[in-house]
């Protein structure tokens, strides 16, 4: 009998320890990336990975139009002619545009003055490479841009792109 008890505190102990290695695994799993940086006017972008998506923390209530970009690209300087237009008739969506062809700062800023972008979160590529880095990873993205990632509000994403969107394509996703 003392060693039938025996064997059942045994094992009770060994599924109870395995019950807490496993949340704490669970746990660890659970926590999520979040990265930081900011637009050329000191905006801080916070962003935080979830489960369907990623979620702007600092950008309260509305959808997020994340888009990737080099400052001289025919198309992507259409793309951005585009948004800034676009948010003229939306309030309730915001652009984060990220410049991958190696702008610093204060280019990015005379930039941004000479196209009239001063509506859109102009950030520095440089200052978001991990941000950068791990969206490539997560899309599966090769780097090709322009590159649209459309986020709603709760952080789902909703549209993915590689190439450039027409206003009627930019009206239809955001409108589901």
């Amino acid at each position: 009998m003392k060693k039938i008890l025996t064997a059942l505190v045994i094992l009770f102990s060994f599924n109870y320890a395995q019950e807490a290695n496993s949340s704490q695994a669970t746990t660890q799993q659970q926590k999520a990336l979040s990265f930081k940086f900011k637009d050329i006017n000191g905006f801080d972008i916070k962003v935080t990975e979830t489960k369907e998506g990623i979620r702007f923390d600092t950008i309260k209530d509305k959808d997020v139009i994340l888009f990737f970009y080099i400052y001289d690209g025919a198309p992507c300087q259409r793309e951005l002619e585009l948004f800034r237009d676009y948010l003229k008739e939306n309030k309730n969506v915001e652009i984060v545009a990220i410049e991958l062809k190696g702008l610093d700062r204060q280019k990015l800023k005379e930039y941004a003055a000479k196209k009239k972008l001063d509506n859109i979160h102009m950030v520095v590529g440089k200052e978001a490479m991990d941000f950068v880095q791990y969206i490539a990873y997560r899309a599966q993205w090769p780097g090709t841009v322009p590159f649209i990632i459309i986020v709603d509000k709760d952080g789902k994403v909703k549209h993915i792109q590689i190439g450039a969107m027409g206003k009627e394509e930019l009206d239809k996703v955001l409108k589901k």
